[in-house]
């Protein structure tokens, strides 16, 4: 996960929401422990909704291996309906720590 947060695009579109809605983020407050903790919950939040949704486009037609329902699904050996689950529960609770942290 930690990983996808570097090369995955959610971060830089989190980056534009500063630009579009005009309004900078001071710097004392974008270098914040629980700025840090939004945007990596809020990219973890996109990435892993995407794998859930994309799985058989990915994984079947083109052949992607680094959908996080396929790494789970190899990593822990079990099914891809388990794999989804567990990426599901752990969307679950990324968007759960959005909510709180403050």
């Amino acid at each position: 996960i930690e990983m996808r947060r570097k090369v995955g695009g959610a971060p830089w579109s989190a980056g534009l929401v500063e630009y579009a809605a005009d309004a900078e983020v001071p710097a004392e407050v974008a270098g914040s422990r629980p700025l840090r903790v939004l945007r990596d919950a809020f990219s973890d939040g996109v990435h892993l909704r995407n794998d859930l949704f994309s799985y058989q486009r990915e994984v079947e037609d083109e052949g992607e291996n680094s959908n996080g329902v396929l790494v789970l699904e190899k990593f822990l050996g079990c099914s891809t309906q388990e794999a989804a689950e567990a990426v599901n529960d752990l969307l679950t609770s990324r968007l759960q720590q959005f909510e709180n942290t403050a």
